[in-house]
């Protein structure tokens, strides 16, 4: 999704935060309005008119939601501040490999 609604960059980090992994990826592009922050990770969701023109099927979001909650984690989007388009993150529990 990065790559698509991007403007040109993609960020990626993975770090530990206490209990947990958060990977956030963030874009350039034109973002995510607030108003459809919670329902595009619903299923078959497809976004705003001007989004809908580059495709998808409305359900990798929903999915990635329902693998990760799977997992005991949370997903979310934000602003990203750097750029102005979009910061997708997740949270996953730190596994105890003991």
């Amino acid at each position: 999704n990065a790559a698509r609604h991007a403007g040109s960059k993609v960020w990626m980090s993975l770090r530990e935060e206490g209990p947990w992994v958060v990977l956030r990826v963030s874009d350039d592009g034109a973002g995510v309005a607030e108003s459809e922050a919670e329902s595009i990770f619903d299923w078959n969701y497809r976004g705003a008119a001007g989004t809908r023109r580059r495709g998808g099927s409305g359900i990798g979001l929903a999915l990635a939601r329902a693998i990760v909650q799977r997992h005991g984690g949370s997903i979310g989007v934000a602003p990203a501040a750097a750029s102005g388009g979009a910061c997708f993150w997740f949270t996953l529990p730190v596994a105890d490999l003991s």
